[in-house]
C-alpha cells in the first residue's frame, strides 16, 4: 500500500488495479479521525525504522555481524526504496524469481522451488 500525507492535513491512497500498477482510483482523506490514525501509523513506522546501509561511495558500512554480500545489500536497498522484485532484479542482472529466492534465504525462509513435472510417458 502506498500513502502520501501532506502537512498532516490531507492524505492520498492510490488504488492500483488488480494485477498491474495502473491506478484505477484514489482515496483523498481530509481532516478526520481516519487521517489522524494514518498520521499516527506513519509516525510509529518511522520510529521503528532503521537506516538503510549502503555499500561503496562513502556510505556507512554494514553493521558488524551482517554477513550480506554487496548484491544482497543492494537488493535490500532497492526493495526498501519501493522497487518491485522485477525492478530490483534488473540492476543486479538476475531474474525476479532469483531475487525473491535470495530474500527468502537471507531471512531464513527459503522460497519453495516449483516442482518439476515428470515427463509424460505413453504406456504401450
Amino acid at each position: 500500500m502506498k500513502l502520501a500525507i501532506s502537512d498532516q492535513r490531507l492524505a492520498i491512497i492510490p488504488l492500483p488495479r488488480a494485477g498491474d500498477s495502473v491506478v484505477a482510483a484514489s482515496y483523498l482523506i481530509h481532516a478526520s479521525p481516519l487521517l489522524d490514525a494514518l498520521v499516527a501509523l506513519c509516525e510509529a513506522v518511522w520510529e521503528r525504522s532503521v537506516p538503510v546501509r549502503l555499500t561503496g561511495s562513502g556510505a556507512e558500512p554494514s553493521p558488524e555481524g551482517a554477513d550480506l554480500s554487496r548484491d544482497e545489500e543492494r537488493l535490500l536497498t532497492l526493495l526498501a526504496s519501493g522497487a518491485t522484485d522485477k525492478a530490483a532484479a534488473r540492476p543486479l542482472r538476475c531474474r525476479p524469481r532469483a531475487s525473491t529466492a535470495a530474500l527468502g534465504i537471507m531471512f531464513g525462509c527459503p522460497v519453495a522451488q516449483p516442482s518439476r513435472r515428470p515427463a509424460n510417458r505413453s504406456s504401450s
